[in-house]
């Protein structure tokens, strides 16, 4: 079976009977996996000859796999508001990755008041099946604005904060908390309707893995199109590893016949990444023969993988060549589970059951808009059947493509069939003026002499999310200072282990305008250091001072001492092993190191604030329960000689609830856990920041 569209009405395709339509077998569970930026030739399954996605390729086997899916938007946030909500980002006004970008001398000035969050009123599918009595879940990267999941109908939320923040530095991206945190809902919820997103936030930038994975490609010979990037391949590879994992799960629990799984990506791959170690742009995926990638209306950019397996009503291996849009999830979701449509609400999605039951979908055209510069100035773009228009705002200029035979997009066609051109330019403004789409206008401030790339800079915007990260980024080139740092602010430095990384982010956002919060980072791996264990922090600590002024210094050290190591053990987290291990730093070396270390932070002069070790829950593998309270209660002698403030990080950690881990036995934290160290880390810097001004 393939799809039928009027579109493409000459195909050939074998339909389902009308008899099987007319019994649609409904599914109690859904599971939607959504990864970050991968494009449609980063799959075996779309022709990757490179990476290797042995699990994708076999689920495309078992069911639907779409070769003309598109995203709504060539970038993150305004598709991901489309697949929630079933609208265009141009009506939502949703129309850049949030906060977008600022180009202050450029030709056009973007829509001054376009939204940088999806509306309060906005409702999402989530909210449909929860007011339905389904357990519904998020899962991963949100990215559409300053709310929280659970605000727009998601039950259950596990959202980890950056790949910076990550005290896992061999899983930067959470592929394996976030896959672990899908389990462990599946597992809860069987016996109960559920729909889960999976929202993974890889393989976009940074590109980051584990080094063995990264050697496996660096041996492979690389694609006939171009895809040559390990780093990139490593993170397919993983993403594609949880995929596997949560099929595997499914089946396990007896799910697998009773629910419907679909997998999509939020936009077209990324075709260029800059490699600040060799100073040049290099490739991060390739996504040719389709032209173009991430963040340009050509089909490299918002051509996606999309595998659909809902059984019953989808048949296995079969391919569908119409062309469907993010916008069209919401409304299948609800088709898939029975429930009735909602047109007033998915105003710009069709359910996809027509099409894989061998009908048609009753609409002419797919459009973008684009009316903000990233990797080209603003443009908009209509797919009608095989014809593909795309007019560039600044000057008018229209390019005409037919796909059918040109699916490169290399011949503009706009002199042989101007009559195409302009019948789909006027469909293409007709329907932006239906939905009250923002255009974009000419900018007084504009200078000709000044290329728009060469003066741009990302927007203002106070999401949690995006401050995180663009925080990360700045350090990344000046470690000293905070995105919002100022001269006329106390110095702080957090100094402390994976822990302290974790939170981090969170008190700098909490401490804004307040003081200028930073911690030790490591430039070559672009990661934050984790201070480890008091050895470390003795070889380390005078590099992390530097030779700046430091008004406070919360610091902790501790954790990483009283861990047993095994160089012989394999445990994922690294080889802690308390069975057959030996202690990191005994006691008594850990007192005498401490006693050196708060020694040498006194002589910078400032307020020092000491964190006690966080609690060790049980059946961690490394730690025995118990001999945290034995270091504190060495520490704090120390801190009461050198009269050094405490803030009590044991006491509150030893308070939290088993959803506050990360994982039974994990000593690190989920997102309700980091809100809650953060928020008494920023208070005792607040306090102390008001008695040393």
């Amino acid at each position: 079976m393939k799809c039928g569209s009027k579109w493409f009405f000459a195909a050939g395709l074998t339909l389902l009977s009308r008899a099987f339509a007319e019994q649609v077998p409904t599914v109690r569970n859904i599971v939607f996996i959504l990864a970050d930026d991968l494009g449609i030739k980063d799959l075996g399954c779309y022709g990757s000859e490179y990476y290797e996605t042995p699990n994708l390729d076999r689920f495309a086997t078992e069911g639907v796999r779409f070769e003309n899916a598109y995203s709504a938007h060539p970038v993150c946030s305004p598709t991901r508001a489309s697949i929630l909500t079933g609208r265009y980002p141009a009506r939502l006004h949703l129309t850049a990755y949030i906060p977008g970008q600022e180009c202050p001398k450029a030709k056009l000035s973007h829509p001054q008041d376009w939204i940088k969050y999806m509306r309060d009123n906005e409702v999402t599918y989530a909210e449909a099946f929860r007011a339905a009595g389904f357990a519904t879940c998020h899962i991963g990267k949100w990215h559409v604005g300053s709310r929280e999941p659970s605000e727009h109908g998601f039950e259950t939320v596990t959202v980890a904060r950056d790949a910076w923040s990550n005290p896992d530095l061999e899983d930067p991206w959470f592929v394996r908390y976030y896959t672990d945190a899908a389990e462990r809902f599946m597992e809860e919820r069987r016996n109960e309707p559920f729909l889960l997103t999976l929202s993974h936030g890889t393989v976009h930038v940074p590109l980051h893995e584990k080094e063995d994975l990264i050697a496996k490609y660096r041996k492979k010979t690389p694609g006939s199109n171009g895809q040559n990037n390990p780093v990139y391949a490593a993170m397919v590879e993983r993403m594609d590893w949880s995929v596997g994992r949560v099929l595997l799960k499914l089946k396990e629990l007896g799910l697998e016949q009773n629910t419907a799984v679909v997998f999509f990506s939020d936009n077209g791959g990324l075709s260029q990444v800059y490699d600040k170690e060799l100073k040049k742009s290099i490739t991060a995926t390739s996504n040719r023969p389709y032209r173009g990638g991430k963040s340009i209306l050509y089909e490299g950019g918002i051509r996606v993988p999309l595998l659909i397996r809902w059984p019953g009503v989808t048949l296995a291996g079969t391919v569908c060549r119409t062309p469907v849009i993010s916008n069209d999830l919401y409304p299948t979701f609800l088709q898939m589970a029975g429930l009735s449509l909602k047109p007033e609400q998915h105003l710009d999605g069709q359910g996809l059951l027509p099409l894989l039951q061998g009908d048609t979908l009753d609409r002419n055209c797919l459009y973008w808009h684009y009316p903000h510069y990233q990797s080209m100035p603003p443009h908009g773009a209509v797919r009608c059947g095989d014809w593909k228009l795309i007019e560039h705002y600044e000057d008018g200029k229209l390019e005409l493509f037919n796909l059918a035979g040109d699916i490169s997009e290399s011949r503009n066609l706009i002199s042989t069939h101007p009559e195409v051109a302009a019948r789909m330019k006027k469909m293409l403004h007709n329907h932006l003026l239906s939905i009250g789409a923002q255009m974009p206008t000419e900018n007084p401030g504009y200078d000709a002499s000044v290329h728009w790339r060469t003066d741009s800079h990302n927007g203002e915007y106070d999401s949690l999310e995006f401050r995180q990260a663009e925080d990360m980024r700045r350090i990344v080139t000046d470690p000293n200072r905070d995105s919002g740092a100022s001269w006329k602010l106390p110095n702080v430095l957090l100094i402390g282990d994976s822990i302290s990384i974790q939170y981090t982010s969170d008190v700098r956002k909490q401490l804004r305008g307040i003081a200028n919060v930073v911690r030790p980072f490591d430039p070559k791996r672009k990661k934050p250091v984790n201070c480890g264990s008091t050895e470390v922090g003795l070889k380390g600590l005078d590099q992390w001072l530097g030779t700046n002024r430091w008004d406070i210094i919360h610091f902790n050290w501790g954790l990483h001492d009283l861990c047993y190591r095994n160089p012989k053990a394999t445990h994922l987290y690294g080889n802690r092993d308390k069975v057959n291990g030996a202690q990191s730093v005994p006691l008594v070396h850990y007192i005498a190191n401490l006693e050196k270390l708060v020694v040498r932070l006194k002589q910078t002069g400032a307020k020092l604030i000491w964190a006690p070790i966080t609690v060790v829950p049980e059946n961690e593998p490394g730690r025995f329960v118990g001999d945290e309270q034995k270091y504190n209660r060495a520490a704090a002698e120390i801190m009461r000689k050198h009269g050094v403030e405490t803030d009590d990080l044991y006491s509150l950690s030893a308070s939290f609830p088993a959803d506050y881990f990360m994982a039974p036995g994990d000593v690190h934290y989920a997102d309700a856990g980091i809100r809650k160290l953060a928020s008494q880390v920023a208070g005792s810097i607040q306090r102390s920041v008001e008695k040393v001004q």
